[in-house]
């Protein structure tokens, strides 16, 4: 997640702190433990609810149903869907930085995240969304003791493939950490 999380895991004065997170992530967070001399306990975690890809891409606003969450990465985005939404009847709840607000796992009622968007500006230029990014967001799909199934679809067909084809690489263990500017 970058230099703010390495940060907060290094300068956190707490008796105790968890750390949720991607097994890919697990040996470079014990060696930053490591590193500072204190203790850890690993506790690792089953999904509760299964996770799928739907097979059909997503149509907007004929799709839209209660539970869903739209993903997208720019303010005029997130405007212009919350408008659309309205203008068809639907009052939506907005947060924008959803990478931040669902990716961290804010506890919404969500059954399933729709991705309008698979690509985002990352300061420089537009890219296409990475694996963990993905999976990170994806994840937030089908809250336990709501749902027992999480659903996952993209606006279109080119977007869905993306979702589908990007899904089935396997991460590579993180070995770098960002410590970011002092």
């Amino acid at each position: 997640r970058g230099h703010s999380w390495t940060r907060a895991i290094l300068g956190t004065l707490a008796g105790e702190i968890h750390i949720c997170m991607s097994p890919v992530a697990k040996d470079v967070v014990i060696h930053l433990i490591n590193l500072c001399h204190d203790e850890y306990e690993i506790r690792e975690y089953e999904r509760k609810t299964v996770l799928k890809l739907e097979d059909k891409p997503f149509s907007f606003p004929q799709d839209v149903r209660e539970g869903d969450a739209f993903i997208v990465f720019s303010k005029k985005s997130v405007l212009n869907i919350a408008g659309r939404l309205e203008e068809n009847g639907i009052k939506p709840s907005v947060i924008y930085v959803s990478t931040d607000a669902i990716g961290m796992g804010l506890n919404l009622p969500v059954r399933r995240i729709v991705f309008l968007e698979v690509e985002k500006f990352d300061g420089v230029s537009r890219r296409p969304l990475v694996i963990s990014e993905i999976k990170q967001i994806a994840g937030r799909a089908g809250r336990f003791g709501l749902y027992d199934t999480g659903y996952v679809t993209a606006l279109g067909q080119k977007n869905l493939n993306y979702l589908k084809n990007t899904l089935n690489i396997p991460e590579q263990d993180i070995d770098i950490v960002s410590l970011g500017f002092p």
